[in-house]
């Protein structure tokens, strides 16, 4: 089509006739053409635009360059809407994706055919549909196994269960949503108790009695209890003293991570931080991501050499000082008391789920379910959310060799609601999930009937 048969230059040339008459051309008619005018132009623009971003062309000058091959004419509206479109819609290419999963972002997701369920999980309840999932369809007798295990320990884990609620409710006395709210005496209080040469007396006394064949382990679970509480206690006080002392800034990620890798070794968990780790890669056709999480869980006791061992990694965050010690962050906080908010995903910022998923996603090879899936923490501050990645079984090959299938979901990401480990009711929550997780990790690696 030739610059004399756009619509656009119709109308102009019809008004650039009609104004050499002022006699003849009113007001009104003048603004009835220009208006004509300006919408035929933003007709054809957008006529143009959706014929050259409707293709599979990502590059914007490949978009520009076959508008000239077939003798379209280019106005300036009709270029920047193409160029604004593109950026807006151009999907990413797997060479694209950054090296690092500390990079990603939610158009990486989307890329991967990794789906986040909008859903907002009991942690309990994600961890047991979890696990199902990973083994169901290559491992189902496993699944079976691992409930005869639990049923024949039932009385064995409850114990377990009594001495954490009890040293959670008793012990470690911190009922509150923020350090800030924690009062120093109160911390130094615990610290005290806990250095009593006669701690363990008092607390197998207070927890009652139980049968004497259970007797050695429980007394031995509670010396391990002692000395990890004692070690989440002073590094509870570390922190609230940086507070009481007005030094945020001097607050970091790895006292948190420190804390809460305290926090779950008082389970009698094997949990490692991000110094002792490796970086884990991922392949994405002939690209190599890789990823190093903060903290991983695992089991050092695989029955098989060179089984890989990871039940969840663990991602830190300092989410903790996000007002700062403004009037924003008082407000906030105050509101937050005041209302019960649903939180539908609200308590993860969306900049941290492609981050966290990344890396769930490269310790999918070392996972003790195989490569269908694995379990995430993500912990900020003191907030703790229980995560689950549930991939299709030939996935990870399939983004080896550089594949991406043809489907809508190719990976399932859930998360569970906040744990925070600063109040009572956050604590209990986590027991029942680490002290599963725990022994589930025991059942698969160890060979533990």
């Amino acid at each position: 089509m030739s610059s004399v048969d756009d619509p656009a230059n119709v109308a102009t040339n019809s008004y650039n006739l009609d104004n050499q008459n002022p006699e003849g051309n009113d007001r009104e008619s003048e603004d009835n053409l220009s208006s004509a005018s300006s919408k035929e132009k933003r007709k054809h623009s957008s006529t143009v635009t959706e014929e050259f971003t409707d293709t599979t062309i990502t590059s914007c000058d490949k978009v520009i360059e076959k508008f000239k091959t077939k003798g379209k004419v280019l106005d300036h509206l009709t270029i920047h809407r193409v160029f604004d479109q593109c950026d807006r819609d151009s999907p990413i290419a797997l060479e694209e994706i950054s090296l690092r999963t500390s990079d990603w972002n939610e158009q990486v997701l989307s890329l991967l055919k990794i789906k986040v369920d909008q859903g907002v999980y009991e942690p309990h309840d994600l961890f047991n549909s979890g696990f199902v999932k990973f083994l169901i369809k290559q491992h189902a007798t496993k699944i079976s196994g691992f409930i005869g295990y639990t049923a024949r320990n039932v009385e064995h884990q409850l114990l377990l269960k009594k001495c954490l609620t009890l040293a959670f409710t008793d012990i470690v006395k911190v009922d509150c949503s923020e350090i800030d709210e924690i009062p120093l005496h109160k911390v130094i209080e615990m610290e005290n108790e806990l250095n009593s040469r006669k701690w363990t007396q008092k607390f197998l006394k207070t927890l009652g009695s139980f049968d004497s064949k259970h007797e050695c382990s429980v007394i031995d679970f509670c010396h391990s209890l002692r000395v990890w509480m004692k070690q989440f206690v002073q590094q509870l006080s570390w922190i609230v003293q940086k507070r009481k002392r007005s030094m945020p800034e001097e607050i970091t990620e790895g006292m948190f991570q420190e804390l809460f890798i305290l926090f779950v070794k008082m389970f009698r968990t094997q949990i490692s931080g991000y110094l002792n780790l490796s970086p884990y890669l991922l392949h994405l056709g002939a690209q190599i991501v890789s990823s190093t999480p903060d903290a991983l869980i695992y089991s050092s006791s695989c029955r098989n050499v060179g089984k890989e061992n990871a039940i969840a990694m663990i991602k830190i965050n300092k989410e903790y000082r996000k007002y700062e010690t403004s009037e924003g962050y008082e407000e906030q906080r105050n509101i937050g008391k005041r209302l019960k908010l649903d939180q539908n995903m609200s308590h993860i910022p969306s900049e941290l789920k492609a981050k966290h998923i990344g890396e769930m996603l490269a310790l999918l090879p070392s996972s003790v379910f195989g490569t269908r899936g694995i379990y995430g923490f993500l912990v900020q501050g003191t907030k703790v959310t229980l995560a689950s990645l549930e991939a299709d079984e030939e996935y990870l090959e399939n983004l080896s060799n550089g594949v991406i299938p043809e489907k809508d979901c190719c990976g399932k990401v859930k998360y569970s609601e906040e744990c925070n480990i600063l109040t009572l009711e956050g604590r209990l929550a986590l027991i029942p999930t680490l002290l599963d997780m725990t022994a589930l990790l025991q059942y698969l690696c160890e060979g533990k009937t």
